[in-house]
């Protein structure tokens, strides 16, 4: 954005808070605005404005630069092969610009998936026998949840008809789950019958009591869910009366449903109610891959010679650990005792992260995270080298396959061994940090196979004796990106526990980080009973 002049403060200097916000079309990169010169063109540019969220983009803009990540790129593919344009998230990770990506658009497999019901067993994938492993006490208590502000217009019944078909498009969320011996087998079930959707009026309740009483409510439904017989999903329409707006609670137990998953229901959900509201019948589109063919294929590759050259890889990856310090040494893990330290970065701040960085860097945002996360690291500590779980979206781990538009839990989970050195410089650490997250094989989706997928008892023992990370990141990627994306989240409070307060921790620090309205935001969870909230402030104001 050009202005006449800088607007300068009664001491001369730049005014920076007078300056006007800089403009969201085109961010400063350094490729010069090319625009589309064919059809195939055309349709990606649109696709990438609609996903990215900017209004002017240049056919040799790259990806990246942009402000796309890993699991913005699941959502073009899932676009471009709606459009016809056949891709794979490899292609996108190999041809990042429009221009090269045009060129290879229609040269993959175009994967012909089951569009019936998809029911009866399925193996379970890695991450599923990573959540069954920790043993948990209540373990139907585990879910992801939305909590919608909404309109009158939605009522009860075209819920249901939303909820119907959703249930019926989605195979995951029919799974079923029982014990089988000293371990667990799941299926799923053929679709019909009535969708878990239910009415709550709190019209009668104070007004300013209908929050608290909404939160009492879904605490309930929360633990309701049965992993045996079902449901394993819920829907609730709480009704406030007169002209304050209603809440939708979507819960999900989290063996059916990931970040990426939410994206597709919720866009589903609103193409139903558009199609209902226009006198139309829902027509949900064709699906992808099945998650039980996928957790199939998972089973194959997990059994393939070739996976085992990477296990030295992974057996000294875990070999420098050091224990994190502890205010509490002798406190208990408790998701009860769960507290959360929260940092939020400016506008202006994500935009650089986004934007500038990875065209000076040629990085992704992660890497950008990561490297900051290893230098606030080693200052705590006071150890160059962080041992931690790295969470991935997982849809990228096989070929020939589609998933882009299925549900299901597909997140990868492997550790990373970062090591920050003595760099002071946040260019050199970053430099470092990449190049160290690059020679992690396959993108981490060999450790689980190798853990839980390879059949060989040994290998999962070995990778098991292993120090276990203390630490677990994910970056959920940018949300609200869709400028024709109206929805209002409520208060997180107001959902409920999420997870059995019974639970124990997996990790003793696990940070989440997203994009939401254009602000990065980190969420830093731990435990009251082993850390002092002063000590995890202080490692989020570092970081």
């Amino acid at each position: 954005l050009t202005v006449p002049e800088l607007p300068l403060t009664a001491n001369g200097k730049v005014d920076t808070r007078a300056l006007p916000e800089p403009d969201a079309a085109r961010p400063r990169i350094h490729t010069k605005y090319a625009p589309p010169r064919n059809e195939v063109e055309e349709k990606l540019i649109a696709i990438w404005k609609q996903v990215i969220g900017l209004e002017r983009i240049g056919i040799h803009d790259n990806f990246f630069e942009l402000g796309g990540d890993s699991i913005l790129s699941i959502q073009v593919i899932a676009r471009a092969n709606q459009a016809g344009l056949h891709l794979t998230p490899q292609q996108l990770f190999l041809h990042q610009t429009v221009s090269e990506l045009a060129g290879v658009a229609g040269t993959s497999l175009a994967v012909e998936a089951e569009q019936g019901d998809v029911a009866g067993p399925a193996p379970l994938t890695p991450i599923q026998k990573w959540f069954f492993e920790q043993d948990l006490p209540e373990p139907h208590h585990y879910n992801q949840s939305v909590l919608i502000e909404i309109g009158p217009a939605l009522n009860l019944r075209l819920l249901e008809m939303i909820a119907e078909r959703l249930m019926a498009h989605h195979d995951a969320l029919r799974l079923r789950f029982e014990r089988e011996g000293s371990g667990w087998r799941q299926a799923g079930i053929p679709s019909g019958g009535p969708a878990p959707v239910s009415r709550i009026d709190l019209s009668g309740v104070a007004a300013g009591e209908q929050m608290g009483a909404l939160a009492a409510k879904a605490a309930g439904l929360q633990a309701s869910l049965n992993l045996a017989r079902g449901p394993i999903a819920r829907f609730a329409l709480f009704e406030f009366g007169g002209s304050r707006p209603n809440q939708l609670l979507i819960l999900i137990h989290h063996l059916a449903v990931d970040g990426v998953s939410w994206r597709i229901l919720l866009e589903d959900f609103e193409t139903a109610y558009t199609q209902l509201s226009r006198g139309e019948n829902i027509a949900p589109g064709r699906k992808t891959t099945s998650f039980r063919q996928w957790a199939e294929r998972l089973l194959e590759r997990g059994r393939a010679p070739e996976l085992r050259d990477e296990l030295e890889f992974w057996l000294h990856a875990q070999s420098d650990f050091s224990p994190l310090p502890l205010d509490y040494p002798n406190g208990e893990n408790t998701v009860a005792s769960t507290r959360e330290v929260v940092v939020t970065l400016s506008r202006e701040e994500t935009r650089a992260i986004l934007h500038e960085v990875p065209a000076v860097y040629r990085t992704q945002i992660n890497d950008a995270l990561l490297a900051a996360l290893a230098g606030s690291f080693r200052r705590w500590t006071g150890r160059p080298s962080l041992l931690l779980d790295l969470e991935g979206h997982g849809r990228d781990a096989l070929e020939n396959v589609d998933v882009s538009r299925t549900v299901g839990w597909f997140t990868t989970i492997f550790p990373v061994l970062l090591n920050a050195g003595a760099m002071e410089n946040p260019g050199e650490l970053l430099k470092s940090i990449k190049e160290q997250l690059r020679r992690v094989p396959n993108r981490g989706i060999g450790y689980g196979l190798l853990r839980y997928a390879a059949g060989d008892d040994k290998i999962a023992a070995r990778l098991r004796s292993l120090p276990q990370p203390e630490v677990i990141f994910n970056y959920l990627g940018q949300f609200a990106a869709d400028p024709g994306d109206s929805r209002t989240a409520a208060p997180a409070d107001a959902m409920g526990p999420l997870r059995s307060p019974r639970g124990r921790r997996r990790h003793l620090i696990e940070i989440v980080g997203s994009i939401a309205s254009e602000r990065l935001q980190l969420s830093w969870f731990y435990s009251e009973n082993i850390h002092r909230r002063e000590t995890v402030e202080s490692l989020a104001g570092q970081f």
